[in-house]
């Protein structure tokens, strides 16, 4: 018998399911890979899910973490690809996330949809367009 069963499909009543629920008698590692709550082909992996029969597994790095040699077969940890202005913070942050990305948009406009005086708009602007993430058009402000 294996280390482990993976399942990736199951109904409610299916064979897959049985195989599993024989690997947890035994007392093997039993995993499941959600799929959508809304197919019929998925209900059973999210019943062995929910009961606790199943440890939900997203990627083959989780199968081998969870069947593995412990602390050994550890899983990458996964992060988000980083996006334009993660590392802003306070008015630099509101003021990004006010401007425009496609029109411009004036000083007074991104006071009022930033809830900044224009004063501080004016500043972060400044370092925003030093950063890379505003720039000045015709039009006025808008994302680089």
């Amino acid at each position: 018998m294996t280390l482990g069963t993976v399942v990736v499909e199951a109904g409610r009543r299916s064979g897959s399911r049985n195989t599993a629920g024989t690997a947890a008698a035994h007392h093997r590692v039993v995993l499941a890979v959600p799929g959508p709550v809304t197919s019929i082909a998925s209900v059973g992996c999210h019943e062995m899910i929910r009961s606790g029969m199943a440890q939900l597994v997203t990627d083959a790095d989780e199968i081998v973490e969870l069947i593995g040699v412990m602390g050994a077969d550890l899983a990458p940890e996964k992060t988000a690809p980083p996006r334009a202005g993660d590392g802003l913070e306070g008015t630099d942050r509101r003021v990004f996330e006010a401007l425009p990305r496609r029109s411009g948009s004036s000083v007074e406009q991104l006071a009022v949809v930033a809830g900044e005086s224009e004063q501080s708009v004016r500043a972060a602007l400044g370092r925003l367009e030093l950063l890379g993430y505003a720039r000045r058009t015709d039009a006025g402000w808008r994302t680089a």
